[in-house]
């Protein structure tokens, strides 16, 4: 996994109004306007007191949705004087609901390192379903295959993961990791599931604190997609096996549950470009804020105000996370 800033996203507030002042200059010219402050009544909602606005206080700025009492109340972007941005949804002046948090890229060595969240939020921390997202790619590149990418698409619970698929991919070579993680961000599952692309090798069984204590391990024909065989392993702690049940020593009926499950599993993860998917969404996302959200106007726009709930709440769109929770579920 790669080093990673979530914990340290702000929670400064950019909004210090004088409501009396604001209502009394809308109610006389239809708007309020100050340096580094612009605020109006918001046209696309049937609210009455419901406000638009575009504030700036110092490196913070916010663009969005404001209440009667002129808190952060609907969709809009704040940016912070360390560089994050979170679009997404307000309730009661804390982030609610849907939204997509940035840490700000740095560029080392012609590369870009990038790093978001994209999901649901409650009382300002991460909570619920989301997707976190690690790149490292050549400055300018549009091309998924040119970067390096990590990805969490799962359950988080108070900012931690809980569980999820973790997918990793390195140049051509990826990996992945369906299961449970404990306290500390660890693979920790007594039936989780490792998949190598480089060996076409799927992995079932008990896992600690990222090592593998035992399991099925099952190799495939890259070509065909059929299962080449597949073993009973015990680990010795450091990725070294220290015993070996072969495929026939396997009673029956268990090697033949264990074998639909693998390969029931391999075929979803298979089945779509997910990494390819998340790379896209990134990419639309991220150049909707650079063209658009320069000013409050976005948010009268019938066509791009649509968008900013569309692509904050994206997250749900199918995900190989909830493609291989509802398997399992259909093949108890």
């Amino acid at each position: 996994m790669s080093e990673s800033k979530q914990q340290k996203e702000t929670s400064a507030d950019t909004l210090e109004l004088d409501k009396q002042t604001i209502l009394e200059a809308i109610s006389k010219d239809g708007a309020y306007h100050k340096e580094g402050c612009n605020i109006r009544r918001w046209e696309g909602s049937d609210e009455t007191d419901s406000f638009i606005c575009d504030i700036t206080n110092g490196k913070n700025s916010f663009i969005g949705v404001l209440n009667g009492k002129f808190d952060r109340e609907g969709y809009g972007m704040n940016t912070f004087e360390n560089g994050d941005r979170y679009l997404g949804y307000f309730e009661d002046d804390k982030r609610e609901k849907h939204g997509i948090y940035f840490w700000p890229s740095e560029e080392k060595n012609g590369k870009v390192l990038t790093e978001c969240y994209y999901g649901f939020w409650k009382e300002n921390k991460k909570d619920h379903h989301g997707i976190y997202l690690w790149m490292n790619e050549p400055k300018g590149n549009t091309e998924f295959e040119k970067a390096d990418f990590d990805a969490y698409v799962g359950t988080i619970i108070k900012d931690k993961f809980n569980k999820g698929t973790y997918l990793s991919k390195v140049g051509d070579d990826y990996y992945l990791y369906h299961g449970n993680f404990d306290s500390l961000g660890r693979k920790s599952d007594e039936s989780g599931m490792f998949y190598s692309a480089k060996y076409d090798r799927l992995i079932r069984g008990r896992i600690e604190e990222d090592v593998f204590i035992n399991g099925y391990v099952a190799f495939f024909d890259s070509e065909s997609g059929e299962m080449s065989d597949m073993v009973y392993a015990e680990f010795d702690g450091k990725d070294k096996i220290k015993s070996l049940k072969q495929r026939t020593e396997i009673a029956e009926e268990e090697r033949v549950k264990i074998e639909g499950k693998l390969n029931d599993f391999r075929n979803v993860i298979l089945n779509e470009d997910y990494f390819g998917i998340l790379y896209e969404k990134y990419k639309e996302i991220t150049a909707f804020i650079d063209e658009n959200m320069h000013s409050l106007d976005v948010l009268d726009d019938k066509e791009k105000f649509p968008t900013i709930i569309k692509l904050c709440v994206g997250y749900n769109d199918k995900n190989i996370y909830s493609d291989i929770e509802k398997m399992f579920k259909t093949k108890k």
